[in-house]
């Protein structure tokens, strides 16, 4: 039996996933566009933690914070939409 799939909006791009993957993985497929570390995701609306896993279909967006280092001042910066 196989496993469920997650279906996730990212970027708007339609994704599948297995149910559990956590977004720390995902994010590692997402990182190397981004000069900024992604810190933390917004699933559904809500601010989660990489360590996190989706288990319903939804919208993901990526949190990213300045890495130390760069010209910019530090904070974080949301990458969705």
């Amino acid at each position: 039996m196989g496993k469920d799939m997650v279906s996730l909006t990212i970027e708007g791009e339609v994704r599948q996933y297995p149910a559990g993957t956590s977004f720390l993985a995902i994010s590692q497929e997402y990182q190397e566009k981004y000069p900024d570390d992604i810190v933390l995701v917004v699933y559904n609306n809500r601010l989660r933690e990489l360590n996190k896993t989706a288990q319903r279909d939804g919208m993901l967006s990526f949190v990213k914070q300045k890495r130390q280092g760069s010209d910019a001042e530090g904070g974080l910066q949301s990458l969705g939409k």
